[in-house]
């Protein structure tokens, strides 16, 4: 999620993955927020450049701190505001 805010454009996965679910579900939420990572068959991911995040309407996280505090750290990275329930 953090990929579009660094110099890095690729993520290259070295030792395989724990939870391929995980990770379908993370680059879904991106590009509910407009940015779209290219997944070489889960071995790598390419971001395209010049791509960041837009800002769109509420979205509803399940209560469950391990997904909402993926968010919140996003919010604190990028100096933006969160409001968990």
């Amino acid at each position: 999620m953090l990929l579009p805010y660094t110099h890095a454009k690729k993520v290259k996965v070295v030792s395989g993955l724990v939870s391929k679910p995980y990770i379908d579900l993370t680059l879904c939420v991106m590009k509910k927020f407009g940015v779209t990572a290219e997944n070489k068959n889960y071995k790598a991911f390419i971001m395209p450049k010049n791509k960041t995040y837009k800002i769109i309407k509420p979205f509803l996280v399940d209560g469950d701190v391990s997904s909402a505090c993926y968010f919140a750290a996003l919010a604190v990275l990028t100096g933006s505001k969160i409001h968990l329930k």
